[in-house]
């Protein structure tokens, strides 16, 4: 696997609890990729809502991909000092996902984190209401 360009782009989430919103939730999509010119201007901000859904799409190709080999990565949440230094390392870090599949026949491969106080699946993550989360890849 080598290291995108993708390395240093980071995408945070603000999320916001609010109570008036209804019960279902909006879909928020980032094709995470090195053509997303939010993510190479790293100004990808998402502000989500409980029961929103954050839809993370995958590189993908059609094609041969791109001279230099086609991108893939490990997506992970860190903590604000794991943004800032740019490293899924520590205590408050850990691996979300991986985007292994550029020619998935089906398309981008898509990876959906919803917006929940409470999850009932194990390998699911519990947000809480004006907290910010980021995430990183390598």
């Amino acid at each position: 696997m080598r290291l995108l360009p993708l390395l240093r782009t980071v995408l945070w989430a603000a999320f916001l609890g609010s109570s008036l919103r209804g019960g279902s939730g909006l879909r928020h999509a980032v094709y995470w990729n090195s053509s997303n010119p939010r993510l190479l201007r790293g100004d990808a901000v998402v502000n989500l809502h409980l029961n929103d859904y954050l839809d993370i799409f995958c590189p993908h190709y059609e094609g041969p991909g791109p001279p230099e080999g086609p991108e893939t990565f490990a997506l992970y949440m860190v903590d604000r000092p794991g943004y800032e230094a740019c490293r899924a390392e520590g205590a408050g870090a850990f691996k979300r996902w991986v985007c292994s599949f550029p020619f998935a026949p089906f398309g981008p491969v898509p990876f959906s984190e919803k917006i929940q106080r409470f999850t009932p699946f194990s390998l699911g993550f519990e947000f809480l209401p004006g907290e910010t989360y980021y995430y990183i890849c390598e």
